[in-house]
């Protein structure tokens, strides 16, 4: 599943080389691979993503951004469905002239993302979750009040 990107691949700007844009998506997929863990979300992970890609806002701070987009299962799979609907732009690549923008990392995320189908396996992830704690709750309802109701099929 893990990509490494390479300075070829990219286009430098005004403002980041080559080389930093390929480091920041490296970075970005070691943190998606490691399972989103909150140590893993470094500053330069947080920098790319609230200064240059999927038109991010900065959710406040770093702890904030972790917290709106990837504390949960739930909160990863919204992520993950929004760059692969290429993030407030809407598009599946990246906008812009990558002389300029980030456009050019933005697309090789999406690519990326998409190939190795991890909304959907999130999904399914999320799925499981939420039938685990729907059926707990159930045997706690029928612990409660006991099978004198019929449960619909």
């Amino acid at each position: 599943m893990s990509a490494q990107f390479s300075a070829a691949q990219f286009t430098a700007t005004k403002w980041a080389t080559a080389e930093e844009k390929a480091k920041a998506l490296n970075g970005l997929i070691r943190f998606i691979e490691a399972g989103f863990l909150e140590q893993r979300f470094t500053k330069a992970i947080y920098d790319a993503l609230s200064q240059h890609l999927l038109g991010h806002c900065a959710e406040y701070d770093r702890r904030g951004f972790y917290r709106s987009w990837f504390a949960t299962p739930g909160k990863r799979l919204g992520w993950l469905k929004y760059a692969v609907s290429g993030g407030l732009h809407g598009s599946s690549y990246g906008l812009g002239d990558p002389a300029w923008t980030w456009s050019d990392v933005e697309t090789e995320l999406i690519r990326w993302v998409t190939a190795n189908g991890l909304a959907d396996e999130y999904q399914q992830l999320v799925n499981r979750m939420t039938e685990q704690r729907e059926l707990a709750e159930l045997d706690r309802l029928i612990m409660k009040y006991g099978a004198r109701r019929e449960v619909a099929a």
